[in-house]
C-alpha cells in the first residue's frame, strides 16, 4: 500500500512541475514571442504616426498588424486563439515575455 502511495504521489509531482505542452493550433513559444515582439514595434510606429492629425489611427493600426500576422505566416484569429491559451499558462507566458526582454532589452538613459 506504501508503494502505491509513494507512487501516486511522486506521479502527481512529475505531472505538476512538468511544463504543458503547447497543443496543437497553437503557435509555438518562439513564434509567439516574434510575433508579439513586432506587434510591439507595430504599436511604437502606430503612436508616432497617429500623432499626425492626417493620418487615421485606425487604418494604419489594422495595416501594420496584418502586415506582422503575414510575416510569421499566421492569422489574428489564431493570434488571439495562442494569447488565450498562453494567458491561461502563466509560468510559459512569463517565460516568452521573459524572452523577449532577453532579447530586445530596453535602453533607458
Amino acid at each position: 500500500m506504501m508503494r502505491i502511495l509513494f507512487l501516486w504521489l511522486m506521479a502527481g509531482l512529475v505531472a505538476c512541475s512538468s511544463e504543458p505542452k503547447v497543443p496543437e493550433g497553437i503557435l509555438p513559444q518562439a513564434k509567439m514571442e516574434a510575433l508579439l515582439w513586432d506587434l510591439m514595434q507595430a504599436d511604437e510606429v502606430i503612436n508616432l504616426m497617429a500623432a499626425n492629425p492626417q493620418k487615421n489611427r485606425y487604418a494604419l493600426a489594422v495595416n501594420r498588424y496584418q502586415k506582422a500576422f503575414a510575416l510569421h505566416g499566421t492569422t489574428k484569429a489564431q493570434f488571439q486563439k495562442s494569447l488565450e491559451w498562453y494567458n491561461s499558462q502563466p509560468r510559459l507566458m512569463r517565460d516568452v515575455l521573459e524572452n523577449i526582454q532577453k532579447k530586445h532589452p530596453v535602453v533607458t538613459q
